[in-house]
Parts: structure tokens; C-alpha cells; sequence
């Protein structure tokens, strides 16, 4: 028996046309770098977006340091704020918008470098003229390690000027009153971020410093007759 030559098949699309064989390739080539595509614009997406993220984190600690930023100035004074009578005061004041840490307070005249405002004062009183300052009130505070809020003030000295009938203590008084335009003051301190400067009041704005390290070569004497 002698059969029939096989008919062959051809591969038909579901509206019953065959399917060439170069639409086939086209397919399977067109499929793999379809997906490398969507790969490489997902992988771009990512880095934009981590890069963006980065940009945006950079930015808010930028600003909330700027938020707690503290600005130390130095203020004197001869005359009380309030009553508005003969009072000699020597303040810090925090005009930033963060706290500040006052690691040390020095005070230079024309002949040496003092800590604080008390020792420098003592050295305008000689030996005869200190039992004058006895029971004389003179409230001082020497700062260091004090944390100073943001808009608010540390007084470091206050003296109401004596009574005329002590002439000798009004003689000191008058005699600080004129010498405190003297003084050059020098300050360092840091903020919460322990981000720290030094300034040297009288001669320009703060400069940042790695830390605060006080200079060693300051004097630490004090006036009898004087408390805090």
C-alpha cells in the first residue's frame, strides 16, 4: 500500500495565518532587551532617588545645626538695667539658636592674662585697700562648664557701687569703672553637636576650634571681700 505524501504543518496565528519565521525572531530578541531596558531604568531610578535622598539628609542637618547654632557676645556695663543706679556688671549672652557649653572665660589687661572677672578685679586692690572691700558685696561667677540657653544671659560679675561714706571702696569702684574699658576678653564654647569656637571679643568674630583648650598662662587670684 503505497501511503500519501505528510503535508507539512505550518505554525498559524489564532486568526489561522502562519507565522513568519522573522516575526518569531523578532519576539524572542525584542523580549530580553526589553527587560534590560526596564533593568538599567529601575537601576537609574534607585540612584537618582538614593542620590536625592542623600541631598535631603545633608540638607536637614544643615538645618538643624543652624537651628542650634549658639553665638556668644560679652556685655559691661556701670549702670543697673532697672534702678538705673551706679552698678558695675560684666555678662555673657547667648544670641544663637541653640544652647552653649562656656568651657573657660579669660580676662587680659595690660599686664597679664586673668581667670574671670574676680581675680582681675583684685588685682586693681593693694594690700591696705582690700580691708576696705570687706563686707562690701560683690557677686561674681566664673562661668566655666556653664550651659547658657539660647537668648538668655550669665551674669560673670556685679558691683553696686559702695556707699559714699566708704571712700575707699568707691575710690575702687571708680578706678574698675575706667580700667574695664581696658579689658580684651576671650571666650570658647561649644554647641549640643560639640561644634566649638573661640573668641577673642575685641578683635573679630569667633573662629571654630578642633576643642576647647584654655590658655595655661592665667592668673587665679582673688579679692578678700568679695563672694558669689
Amino acid at each position: 500500500m503505497i501511503e500519501p505524501p505528510e503535508v507539512p504543518h505550518h505554525h498559524a496565528h489564532h486568526d489561522g495565518a502562519p507565522r513568519p519565521g522573522w516575526l518569531k525572531w523578532v519576539v524572542e530578541a525584542v523580549m530580553p532587551i526589553s527587560v534590560l531596558l526596564l533593568s538599567i531604568g529601575s537601576l537609574y531610578v534607585a540612584l537618582h532617588t538614593g542620590a536625592a535622598m542623600d541631598k535631603l539628609v545633608a540638607h536637614n542637618e544643615k538645618l538643624v545645626k543652624a537651628q542650634s547654632t549658639p553665638i556668644v557676645q560679652y556685655t559691661t556695663g556701670n549702670r543697673d538695667p532697672v534702678t538705673k543706679s551706679p552698678s558695675l556688671s560684666f555678662s555673657v549672652s547667648n544670641v544663637g539658636t541653640g544652647p552653649a557649653r562656656l568651657h573657660w572665660l579669660r580676662v587680659t589687661d595690660d599686664k597679664q592674662r586673668h581667670l574671670h572677672f574676680q581675680p582681675w578685679l583684685a588685682s586693681l586692690v593693694d594690700s591696705e585697700e582690700r580691708k576696705s572691700l570687706r563686707g562690701v558685696e560683690i557677686l561674681t561667677d566664673d562661668l566655666d562648664g556653664t550651659v547658657i540657653p539660647a537668648r538668655d544671659e550669665r551674669i560673670a560679675l556685679v558691683w553696686a557701687k559702695p556707699a559714699e561714706s566708704n571712700l575707699v571702696a568707691t575710690k575702687i569702684w571708680e578706678r574698675a569703672n575706667i580700667e574695664r574699658g581696658k579689658l580684651r576678653v576671650e571666650v570658647c564654647y561649644c554647641s549640643v553637636f560639640d561644634e566649638c569656637w573661640e573668641h577673642r571679643f575685641q578683635e573679630g568674630p569667633a573662629k571654630p576650634v578642633a576643642q576647647c583648650t584654655a590658655p595655661p598662662d592665667a592668673v587665679a587670684s582673688s579679692a578678700s571681700g568679695t563672694g558669689r
